[in-house]
């Protein structure tokens, strides 16, 4: 068994759990039923990898044309699933070991009895737990789900029905491709895809024209802080790229979002467009598809610009694995300094001074990486 641990206490424990969780509960591995009338997709994390998923229903649905698709997401990743053609139902739950400073659990989220409840009462025949998650895996478990598959790298593999082996350093792509190939389904990777209707499209564009002052396939996006210190990119390098973006792309703006600009970053920098906190996730979505380009840290934005079709800059610090996070769109463009040795680090803040996996990133490289994607 291979737990995904920092901490050797965590596995210590998960290890003595699943040593009698596999004793009493465990089961031998099933064949999906022929008759799949329900699956349910569990993706309740961070924004970035529920992008990844989004490509999911899609797959699941044309494969199993007549089966009703249900998508368990988190409330700051459920508007990315609305107007999907391919999802019936979003099911919504915010888990309080992700909800806190980085995210705002909704009013509205059931405790984990009560969304264990809403699963049940979906008679769900398959259930796609990508993530490896004991809780998950649990409350799978206890809803009666007639099949769950995925990891069980933090514990509780004995809740699955169909355990995988995780493949250590492999992309998080092919962990979901795997949980798709149990259910017969080869066709590879399924590309996200955010939907947007007719009204959304006329009532964005407008904003985009009026409020927002867009210069549609014009201005480049910059988003500055992601959810952990540790991958933002220091305040100097920022200022250095905005004074060089202006003299090297005169005809061009640049659009920064994300949150509110925590403090000393409460001005935005002349001939910018500040839509820091001013834009919602789907908002900014369609926002990231009309740009001529996008530059962010290894974010949830950075990762939408991309599955948008927009070339992005992404600037990696050493926080990640990077084998396993690695855009692999190819209108992507990676700046990161591997060769730091504290990467990775798994750190929400840099405990080393100057922060050197981003801070020795040059903002002259961005601009290069800017015009390679075709910004002039």
């Amino acid at each position: 068994m291979k737990y995904v641990f920092r901490k050797r206490s965590l596995a210590i424990a998960a290890s003595a759990l699943d040593a009698v969780g596999y004793a009493l509960l465990r089961r031998p591995s099933q064949t999906v039923p022929a008759d799949v009338r329900t699956v349910l997709i569990v993706r309740l994390d961070h924004l970035g990898d529920i992008v990844l998923a989004l490509g999911l229903p899609k797959a699941v649905k044309e494969s199993f044309r007549k089966s009703r698709v249900i998508f368990l997401t988190s409330s700051w990743g459920a508007p990315l699933l609305e107007n999907n053609p391919f999802v019936d139902e979003t099911l919504v739950y915010d888990p309080p070991w992700f909800a806190g400073a980085r995210y705002r659990r909704s009013p509205f989220s059931p405790g984990f009895a009560g969304i264990v409840r809403r699963i049940r009462e979906r008679r769900v025949d398959v259930a796609l737990a990508p993530r490896g998650d004991l809780r998950e895996n649990a409350a799978l478990f206890l809803a009666g789900a007639r099949q769950r598959i995925g990891y069980g790298i933090t514990g509780g593999g004995f809740f699955l029905t169909r355990e995988l082996v995780w493949r250590e350093g492999a992309h998080e792509t092919e962990h979901l491709t795997a949980v798709l190939g149990e259910l017969g389904i080869r066709s590879g990777y399924p590309p996200p895809r955010v939907y947007f209707s007719e009204e959304e499209n006329r009532v964005f564009a407008a904003k985009a024209r009026g409020e927002w002052g867009l210069a549609e396939g014009r201005d480049v996006g910059f988003h500055a802080e992601a959810g952990t210190p540790a991958k933002n990119w220091p305040i100097e390098n920022r200022r250095r790229f905005f004074e060089l973006f202006r003299e090297r792309f005169p005809g061009r703006r640049l659009v920064l979002v994300g949150p509110r600009p925590s403090a000393g970053e409460d001005t935005a920098p002349a001939g910018t467009m500040d839509l820091r906190g001013r834009t919602a996730l789907r908002e900014l979505a369609w926002l990231a598809s009309r740009l001529a380009a996008f530059v962010g840290p290894d974010s949830g934005p950075a990762h939408l610009a991309s599955a948008c079709g927009t070339p992005a800059v992404f600037l990696y610090s050493g926080t990640n694995e990077f084998a396993r996070w690695r855009p692999l769109a190819e209108n992507a463009r990676v700046l990161r300094r591997p060769e730091v040795p504290c990467v990775p680090c798994h750190l929400d803040r840099c405990v080393v001074s100057g922060h050197p996996c981003l801070a020795l990133i040059r903002a002259e490289e961005v601009l290069a990486a800017l015009e390679e994607a075709g910004v002039r």
